[in-house]
């Protein structure tokens, strides 16, 4: 819950002030180059940008990541334009300082909006498919920031690890689970270097990983393999949950990467009645598939895949580690690439 809110409906609201925010900057630009004042629209411009970038602060995150730098910029922008406009009512050489300022503040967050719509929307996507092409990968507010659910029956703070636990000496994250038999695992068997990806089923940035995991398996053949582990976001991904335990069950007879990749071809379609239609199209035996549903038989090693990943400091979606240390993908996916390649690189060489 944030002020009150599910994470969802805070979520809307912050985009929806963000919205507000664009539309009257947009309003507010024209009106700086046609000379006029408009103080009306100027008063909504200011109020819903600072609040775009305060309530950007109060999504859980457990990192101060480049969201959080563009939110201080910002304010820091906005209180200086507030005093030019406000304080010395754009007297002198205060005027050209606040058009500076609220044309800065209004370009961040149309910034924002522009990387966040690549990462959202398909079509633009494909023009940026790792994410990693700049400036595409700068922010990751909403999904990317969530926590981990703390509804009953999930892991209560005072149920995790400390988190100091599972650093390494370099303050770095590592894995507390390592790679078994009992992994999903795809690539090379005896690959040097060992992927794994903590993810839900309905992240959309988890979708949108997949194909910059895919092209990591192709450029790194025979050299790289991955594992996957589920980490459903409950509070905010209703379906997230069921769809692991599906995927699992898929697992069970022999077909969980086939139905890895028709849970996230149809994300938006993870209801009960479309999870027995995609068994169905994967020839599963549909009589065993809705027991072990309806039984909730892999409910417990779902619930291991989360602990496992809140215990190596795993908070948000998609998370990776490579051999056994946590990767920081916020700028972009670019970097799993960089790290694996790190790795594979022969001691001594630069």
């Amino acid at each position: 819950m944030i002020l009150g809110m599910s994470t969802a409906a805070f979520t809307l609201f912050h985009v929806v002030i963000s919205l507000i925010a664009i539309a009257a900057g947009v309003v507010v630009t024209v009106g700086m180059w046609r000379v006029q004042r408009l103080p009306g629209w100027t008063a909504v411009f200011l109020v819903t940008t600072i609040a775009t970038s305060v309530t950007g602060f109060l999504f859980h995150s457990k990192s101060f990541g480049a969201p959080h730098v563009v939110g201080v910029i910002s304010l820091v922008i906005l209180a200086i334009a507030l005093i030019a406009l406000y304080g010395y009512r754009l007297a002198g050489a205060w005027r050209w300082i606040y058009v500076t300022g609220a044309l800065t503040v209004f370009y961040l967050n149309a910034f924002v909006a522009v990387v966040q719509a690549f990462q959202k929307l398909p079509f633009l996507k494909a023009l940026a498919p790792t994410g990693s092409e700049p400036p595409f990968a700068v922010t990751r507010w909403q999904d990317s920031s969530r926590s981990v659910s703390s509804r009953p029956g999930d892991f209560s703070p005072a149920r995790r690890r400390p988190a100091e636990e599972s650093m390494d000496r370099h303050g770095a994250f590592e894995l507390t689970v390592p790679v078994s038999s009992i992994d999903h695992v795809t690539g090379a068997a005896h690959a040097a270097v060992t992927v794994v990806e903590y993810a839900d089923f309905e992240c959309p940035n988890c979708k949108q990983a997949q194909s910059a995991v895919k092209l990591l398996l192709e450029r790194f053949d025979g050299r790289v393999r991955v594992a996957f582990r589920n980490f459903p976001l409950e509070d905010v991904h209703p379906h997230a949950l069921t769809a692991a335990e599906a995927a699992e069950c898929a697992g069970g007879q022999g077909k969980f990467w086939p139905m890895h990749d028709l849970l996230f071809a149809n994300q938006t379609h993870l209801k009960p009645k479309d999870l027995h239609g995609y068994a169905q199209q994967l020839d599963l035996d549909m009589a065993r598939f809705t027991a072990e549903i309806d039984d909730h038989v892999y409910l417990q090693r779902v619930r291991e895949h989360l602990q496992g990943g809140v215990e190596s400091g795993v908070r948000s979606t998609p998370t990776f580690f490579v051999n056994g240390r946590i990767e920081d993908v916020s700028f972009g996916l670019r970097a799993l690439f960089d790290a694996v390649e790190a790795r594979l690189r022969p001691a001594g060489s630069t």
